[in-house]
């Protein structure tokens, strides 16, 4: 027989939150992300709905880091070699996780940073309708330990804020979490500070039916004991009434011919995949559309010309890149392979269009207003291992010299090369991009006005925007630096909330 707490209980409730009117038992709850998706099968999760968190290493001196970018005033590396938060600004990461929380709460005066859900609603009429989440996302429930708990007959309940947002179960006995075992993680690695915590596994099932949420929303827990209750811990899930449109044009480029002279067209079928099947905007409550596939095939469009000298420079030098790649670059305003290839292509897909236009709508069909192109190229760079890159005027350095009409051009077009075709984070990578995210690891120099006053070391989370691998050393003296991979290389699939917002402001939604 488990060990029960006696106390007077007071014979009405009371105040929720006042830890001195009860004998409750000190812990918090959290909602956590499961590494397998149950709906699916147990297959890994890939971004299929919204869920951020405060992870504990992006606050505290838990992970250790070998080396740091130093972005002023040239770009530089140098030495971190400590424990430290991920986030080497962790006090305004805090803050950013209380921005839009509904009613904070501090349980027993400890800091609480709710995760973040965000879910399309179903069963409604509208455009905020969808059944990719029909069946409710499953989440696992944290308990992290103040005091050493024991099964006293506590039960933890879920009270969702409104009538549309459900959770089941409602109620949870603290035996139930008991039962998983105790584990400890540490929360600093110089002081060893560690926190005892339970953890059950697609614990609640939590579905957004019938209704929308106009605003964010919570769903409060409270740790109940008689007709003692308090809350302890809380999950925000994102306004999910309006739910913005993003149009996608795609352009397969073709540029190059095999040795029968043959043309060569892209195989981007895998490539298409991971941006419609993937859903990779759902994080973020964004539904795509693929509004146009064209072909643009430059030697076709050669011959249509008048004035093709320059066309069919590029042409000659695709077909010996190798060679070509690394001498003189043809061209005045550029200096490297890559940016090249960038602008000859779209400075004749515009000229393309211009001909394939009629002239009562040549406007929005040069510029693809509200609409996101992407462009594929079917060969790789000889120079750089590179998988793409975007243009998003105005925050772009290949944008200098450039006129208005060129600006519209620039607005939010990404290109791929062959390496991405069949590689699901590249493709998410670049269309962050074209959303207006930066990487995770670098301060724009340009919009500091709309940029997060915080940055993460390079090589170490699972978002989206960070790279699959991290500098861990120099060699001496030729100061050349090692790469090792990030853990989470193959698996980075989040975006964040505070990404969420301004991926959401993008002017290529139609809301």
């Amino acid at each position: 027989m488990s060990k029960k707490l006696f106390c007077n209980f007071p014979k009405t409730s009371s105040l929720i939150g006042d830890p001195t009117a009860s004998c409750l038992q000190k812990f918090t709850i959290h909602f956590r992300r499961p590494a397998k998706i149950k709906q699916k099968n147990n297959a890994p999760y890939r971004g299929e709905y919204g869920f951020d968190w405060l992870r504990d290493e992006y606050a505290y001196p838990i992970e250790f880091v070998e080396m740091k970018e130093i972005f002023s005033p040239n770009r530089s590396w140098d030495f971190v070699k400590k424990y430290t938060p991920l986030c080497q600004q962790p006090y305004d990461l805090k803050k950013e996780y209380l921005k839009d929380v509904k009613n904070p709460i501090k349980p027993y005066n400890k800091d609480y940073y709710p995760a973040w859900l965000a879910i399309f609603a179903c069963n409604i009429e509208g455009n905020a309708n969808s059944p990719m989440h029909n069946k409710g996302v499953d989440l696992n429930l944290q308990l992290d330990e103040i005091d050493s708990i024991i099964d006293d007959g506590t039960e933890i309940v879920l009270k969702p804020g409104k009538s549309c947002l459900k959770v089941n179960p409602e109620r949870i006995p603290i035996s139930k979490f008991i039962a998983q075992g105790k584990k400890t993680r540490i929360l600093d690695q110089y002081s060893k500070e560690e926190i005892n915590y339970y953890e059950i596994e697609n614990a609640v099932n939590v579905i957004c039916q019938g209704g929308a949420l106009d605003t964010h929303e919570e769903v409060k827990v409270f740790a109940k004991l008689g007709s003692t209750e308090i809350e302890v811990g809380k999950l925000m899930v994102y306004q999910n009434n309006i739910i913005p449109k993003l149009k996608v044009n795609l352009v397969s480029v073709v540029l190059e011919k095999d040795k029968n002279g043959n043309k060569i067209r892209p195989e981007y079928m895998s490539a298409i995949n991971h941006l419609l099947n993937d859903k990779v905007l759902t994080q973020a409550l964004i539904k795509s559309e693929l509004s146009a596939v064209q072909e643009f095939d430059m030697f076709e469009f050669v011959n249509k010309l008048e004035v093709k000298d320059e066309l069919q420079t590029f042409l000659r030098w695709i077909a010996e890149r190798e060679k070509m790649a690394k001498e003189q670059i043809p061209h005045e305003k550029v200096n490297s392979e890559v940016d090249y290839i960038w602008k000859i292509v779209m400075d004749y897909y515009r000229k393309f269009q211009e001909v394939n236009a009629s002239s009562k709508d040549i406007n929005s069909y040069i510029y693809n207003e509200d609409s996101l192109t992407i462009f594929f190229i079917g060969l790789d760079p000889v120079t750089e291992f590179l998988s793409g890159g975007t243009y998003n005027y105005p925050y772009d350095k290949h944008n200098n010299d450039v006129t208005r009409e060129e600006e519209k051009l620039y607005q939010a077009y990404c290109f791929y090369f062959k390496r991405a075709f069949s590689d699901a984070i590249a493709i998410k990578h670049e269309l962050g991009h074209a959303m207006r995210l930066h990487h995770l690891f670098e301060k724009p120099k340009d919009e500091p006005s709309t940029s997060n006053n915080f940055l993460f070391y390079l090589g170490y989370t699972e978002n989206i925007m960070d790279y699959g691998f991290k500098y861990i050393d120099k060699e001496l003296p030729s100061n050349k630096l090692v790469q090792g991979y990030n853990q989470y290389d193959k698996k980075m699939d989040s975006f964040y909330k505070w990404q969420w917002d301004k991926m959401r402001k993008s002017s290529m939604l139609k809301y």
